[in-house]
C-alpha cells in the first residue's frame, strides 16, 4: 500500500496507519517481544483512527481481519511477559509455571504464524485502498473536526470511569483512553500550529505508564492462580510478588489521586465549549 503522492492528509494519514500493520504483521514471521509489541501497538493506532477511517464507507472488513491478529498477538504478550516475570523467582512453584507457560507460548505462537500465514494481504490492501480513496477530499479543517471530535468522545468515556480508576478492568480501561487521546492529540499537533494545548498530557502519558505496570502485575498473579488450580485444585500466590503488586496499587493510587483533579480540570478547561 504505498502512501506517497496522496492528495490530502486525511488519505495520507489512513495510508500511513493501514501500511504501519501491515509492515508490522510482515516482520511477525518472528513473533518476538519487539516484533509482538511493535504489531500490537500499530493496530491500537488503527483503531484510533477508526472514526475517519469509515467516514465515507464502512470500514469493518479491515477490523474484522485485523482483530483475530490482534487477539492471538495479545495472549502471546501475556505469555512472553510472565515467562519473564516468572524466570525471576525462585520458587518450586513458580518454575513448574515456567515450564507451563513456555509450552503454552509455544502452541500460541504456533496459532500466531497460521493465522498469519492465512492473513488475506490482498483483500486488505484492496479494501484499504478504498478506503484512503474516499478520504480524498477531506480538508484539513475537516480532519482536525473529525480528530477533536474523538478526542472529545475518549475525553468523555475518561471522565465516567475515573469515579472507579482503580477496579482491574476499570483501570485498564482509563490507560486505553489516554494512550488513544495521547495519540490523537498528537496527530493533530503534527497537522496543525493552532491545536491548543491539552496540559494534562504530561500527566496522561505518567498514568498510563504506571496502570501499564500495575497491571502487568495483576495478570501476572491472576494467571498464577489460574494455572495452579488447573493442576492441583489449589490457589497459589506469591507472597513477594503480590506484596510488589499491592505496593504498586498503592503507589499508583496515591499518584492518581493527586493527578487525578488536575488532569480532569484541565480537560475541562482545554474543551470548555464541549462543556
Amino acid at each position: 500500500m504505498d502512501i506517497r503522492n496522496h492528495s490530502s492528509n486525511s488519505s495520507l494519514l489512513a495510508a500511513q496507519h493501514l501500511e504501519m500493520f501491515l509492515l508490522e504483521l510482515s516482520y511477525c514471521a518472528t513473533p518476538s517481544r519487539k516484533n509482538i509489541h511493535k504489531l500490537r501497538l500499530s493496530i491500537k493506532k488503527l483503531r484510533s483512527i477508526k472514526k475517519l477511517l469509515g467516514y465515507f464507507r464502512d470500514c469493518s472488513e479491515i477490523f474484522s481481519m485485523s482483530d483475530p491478529i490482534y487477539s492471538v498477538s495479545s495472549d502471546i504478550r501475556t505469555l512472553q511477559l510472565n515467562c519473564k516475570l516468572c524466570k525471576a523467582m525462585e520458587t518450586k512453584e513458580e518454575k513448574t509455571l515456567f515450564k507451563i507457560w513456555k509450552s503454552r507460548l509455544t502452541e500460541k505462537k504456533s496459532e500466531f504464524l497460521k493465522k498469519r500465514e492465512k492473513f488475506d494481504y490482498a483483500k486488505f490492501t484492496q479494501e484499504g485502498k478504498s478506503i484512503i480513496s474516499s478520504l480524498v477530499d477531506i480538508s484539513d479543517v475537516e480532519l482536525l473536526n473529525i480528530l477533536n471530535k474523538e478526542v472529545l468522545s475518549e475525553e468523555e468515556r475518561l471522565l465516567r470511569r475515573y469515579s472507579n480508576a482503580l477496579e482491574t478492568t476499570n483501570a485498564y480501561a482509563i490507560r486505553k483512553h489516554l494512550k488513544n487521546i495521547i495519540h490523537l492529540d498528537a496527530i493533530m499537533q503534527k497537522n496543525s500550529d493552532n491545536i491548543p494545548d491539552r496540559k494534562y498530557m504530561k500527566a496522561a502519558v505518567e498514568i498510563a505508564s504506571r496502570i501499564g505496570l500495575w497491571h502487568d502485575s495483576v495478570i501476572y498473579d491472576h494467571e498464577s492462580d489460574n494455572v495452579f488450580k488447573e493442576i492441583n485444585g489449589k490457589s497459589f500466590s506469591n507472597p513477594e510478588y503480590s506484596e510488589k503488586s499491592l505496593d504498586l496499587l498503592r503507589r499508583l493510587d496515591q499518584r492518581m489521586i493527586s493527578l487525578a483533579d488536575s488532569l480532569l480540570l484541565d480537560i475541562k478547561k482545554t474543551d470548555l465549549n464541549h462543556y
